[in-house]
């Protein structure tokens, strides 16, 4: 029995660190495209830099939370029945 309890916990952490980086190269590669695209956005909207940096924050603020909403959602489902409208159990 106590074996099969460590290969679980070396099972879960494998797969904590593996979702640990799958989010981490998400959010980089987000960021990324976002910095990608400031040339154009600059052209289109005639922005300075000061605007520049105000759409790269304000787009990683807006990311953030997202992931945050998101990780809650994971942890604690019943919190976000209310928002969709279902009932509780």
């Amino acid at each position: 029995m106590p074996h099969e309890r460590c290969r679980f916990l070396v099972a879960s952490r494998g797969a904590a660190l593996a979702t640990v980086c799958l989010a981490v190269f998400a959010i980089n590669l987000d960021v990324t495209i976002v910095n990608v695209a400031l040339p154009d956005l600059a052209r289109q909207l005639h922005a300075s830099t000061k605007d520049l940096q105000w759409i790269v924050d304000g787009y990683n603020l807006a990311f953030a939370a997202l992931v945050l909403t998101a990780g809650s959602a994971v942890r604690h489902p019943s919190a976000l029945q209310p928002v969709r409208g279902l009932p509780r159990p």
